[in-house]
């Protein structure tokens, strides 16, 4: 079962395994990662700002 993807969709990135299972996905809500077990896909939040703001301020542990 095989979905088209609509060209918004489409430059979201995707991470696959080598098998090319679908493993997470990057939306502009955040990060979308499926459940190997029940195929359930669930979302973090994530904020690109906050993380670029918390890196640049980090006192390399």
């Amino acid at each position: 079962m095989t979905k088209a993807l609509s060209s918004s969709s489409a430059q979201l990135a995707e991470i696959r395994c080598h098998c090319g299972q679908l493993v997470a996905r990057l939306t502009p809500s955040g990060v979308e990662l499926k459940c190997k077990r029940c195929k359930r896909l669930v979302l973090i939040p994530y904020d690109e700002s906050l993380a670029n703001s918390s890196l640049s301020g980090s006192s390399g542990r």
